[in-house]
């Protein structure tokens, strides 16, 4: 069976429509759809996410990290 792992919502982050996995999935709230990671030149993958009309790109592992480690 597949382990999804735990999610958790980004909304303390200020992006309460996402959630991000402690395997690194970022997922929209509304529609279950898993946000598309991007590559930037250092290999760090990035998602793209809207709080409120401002879109911002955050780097995956800085969400996990903030979300999972207190």
């Amino acid at each position: 069976m597949f382990d999804a792992g735990e999610y958790r919502s980004l909304e303390p982050l200020g992006f309460p429509g996402y959630s991000v996995s402690d395997f690194g999935e970022v997922m929209n709230n509304n529609t279950w759809i898993a946000k598309t990671r991007l590559k930037n030149q250092h290999g760090y993958n990035f998602v793209t996410l809207y709080q409120g009309p401002r879109r911002l790109s955050r780097q995956v592992a800085v969400l996990v990290a903030e979300t999972f480690i207190r």
